[in-house]
């Protein structure tokens, strides 16, 4: 079973790091590796979209996508629709 994290952000490139590193690094009683990470970029002005697509080798579950601010509904919206997950986990980028 492929599971998608899907995570909208918007202007949170700080903690967003911090959020990609955890989801990277996480040890659990059992182990996930049949995962996806989907960020949805909001329209950010902060270097997100930069900074995510020269770290994307250190990231091997990412995936990305743009869209113009709308909002995090939009965004989840988004990433539900290019998910490949047979369960999507929405969490927020803190």
């Amino acid at each position: 079973m492929l599971i998608s994290v899907v995570i909208p952000t918007y202007n949170r490139l700080a903690i967003l790091k911090k959020c990609l590193y955890a989801l990277e690094n996480q040890i659990l009683n059992f182990e996930i590796h049949n995962y996806e990470i989907v960020i949805v970029d909001d329209g950010s002005t902060d270097g997100t979209i930069d900074w995510l697509q020269n770290n994307i080798e250190t990231f091997p579950h990412l995936r990305f996508f743009e869209q113009s601010h709308g909002g995090p509904a939009l965004g989840r919206n988004l990433g539900v629709e290019n998910s490949k997950g047979d369960l999507i986990v929405f969490i927020d980028s803190d």
